[in-house]
Parts: C-alpha cells; structure tokens; sequence
C-alpha cells in the first residue's frame, strides 16, 4: 500500500488543516509551474476579454510552451462530498481520493516531501510526478 514517512505525514496533516473543506480529503495530481508566457491570459482577463477568445489565446500559448513545462506531483484536499464513496482510501489514518486503477499502481510506492516540493518513490526510482510513476506501473 501507498505509504509515507512521519515527516510527510506533518506536511500532509498540515494541508488538511489549512483547508476551507468542511471534511477534507487528500488529492494526490499533476500540475505544471506556467511560464511567463502565460502572463498574457492574466493581462486579458484583467481586461475583460470574453472567455472563448480567452481559450483560443491560452491553446496557442500552451501549444508554444508546453515543452518547457515541467510536470511535479502536487497534493491538496477536497471536498469529501464531491468524490465517489469507492475512490476514499484511508492510509496511515489519513483519508485520500484515489482511483482504484491508481491504489494499484502506487501500491509499492511512498510519498515524500521535501522542501515544499512532493515526490513519488518505489524501490528503484524517485518520480517527480503521478504520471512518471503511473506509466512505469503500466507498462509492466
């Protein structure tokens, strides 16, 4: 099963406690730092620019610079509520939402936390993101 050490368990307790939900979950996804080129789309959001031109800016920025984004794991929480009852797993006492499909695939797997940044580790590699580690798993 999915695990972690006591110094990710603080970070993770610390996400849930700092939550606006009424009862959180932990939510383990990808999400990638923008680069300045999306600095534009705040610009014309600012300036009130309707949200299909918005769309049609932000494809193009995206499909000029998204080589240059770096994917990382990130965690947050979510509202238990919003998730099926079947993705809820209880690790180590706290409680994430999780396909069964991704359970499976992490099962050999812990989460590290280190310097604000989340990792994913097995017995052989450290993943800097969900997908690296799901792939690996995948092509088994």
């Amino acid at each position: 099963m999915l695990s972690f050490d006591e110094n990710t368990a603080d970070e993770l307790k610390r996400i849930l406690r700092q939550s606006d939900c009424a009862e959180p979950v932990l939510m383990l996804y990808e999400t990638a730092e923008p680069t300045s080129a999306f600095d534009e789309l705040e610009r014309l959001y600012s300036a009130g620019v309707d949200q299909k031109t918005m769309e049609q800016i932000g494809q193009k920025i995206y499909e000029e610079n998204s080589a240059h984004l770096i994917p990382r794991l990130a965690i947050s929480a979510c509202e238990r509520s919003r998730c099926r009852p079947e993705d809820i797993v209880v690790i180590s006492g706290l409680a994430f939402v999780m396909a069964s499909y991704i359970q499976e695939a992490l099962d050999d797997c812990w989460i590290i936390a280190d310097q604000g940044a989340f990792f994913l580790k097995d017995s052989e590699c450290i993943f800097p993101d969900l997908m690296s580690a799901l792939t690996k798993y995948f092509k088994k």
